[in-house]
């Protein structure tokens, strides 16, 4: 057994006890394909795995719009709204931080162990949502920078 697939499915056990569907889900994927010889593959969604879980994002979050859910009517009474505007704010800042969180990932993929350590914590001991790694990694980025700059 490599280092890698010992990782992977600790992952997935860890993923199971912290009850993170799509970890565990992930990380038996990706062993499945180590089993078959499925490195090209591997290193496919290594490689273009972010660029797309973030285009399906985008896609789903625009569904509402499609379906009529959400008129104009309403999304422009939504932007003007102090909820609105505040999560347009937020949202910025998000969407900034997510693109440091790709180029520090890109840069310095190890950081990715603390962001599924701290993931999985929090759904277990929180019951909190795996969500935002890129984001998360946005923050590290940022942190990381300070931290430097302060030195």
């Amino acid at each position: 057994m490599t280092e890698g697939t010992l990782i992977l499915a600790v992952l997935a056990l860890a993923g199971a006890v912290g009850r993170n569907t799509m970890l565990v889900v992930a990380a038996a994927l990706l062993l499945a394909l180590r089993l078959v010889q499925g490195s090209a593959l591997v290193r496919w969604i290594g490689g273009n795995g972010t660029t797309w879980g973030i285009f399906f994002m985008i896609l789903a979050l625009l569904a509402p719009i499609a379906t009529d859910e959400i008129g104009l009517r309403h999304f422009t009474q939504e932007l003007v709204s102090p909820a609105g505007i505040f999560a347009i704010l937020l949202a910025a800042a998000g969407a900034y931080f997510g693109r440091r969180g790709v180029d520090h990932l890109q840069a310095q993929p190890q950081v990715l162990v603390g962001l599924v350590a701290g993931s999985i914590l929090g759904t277990v001991f929180l019951r909190g949502v795996p969500t935002g790694p890129l984001i998360l990694a946005g923050l590290v980025s940022l942190m990381a920078g300070l931290w430097q700059s302060g030195r």
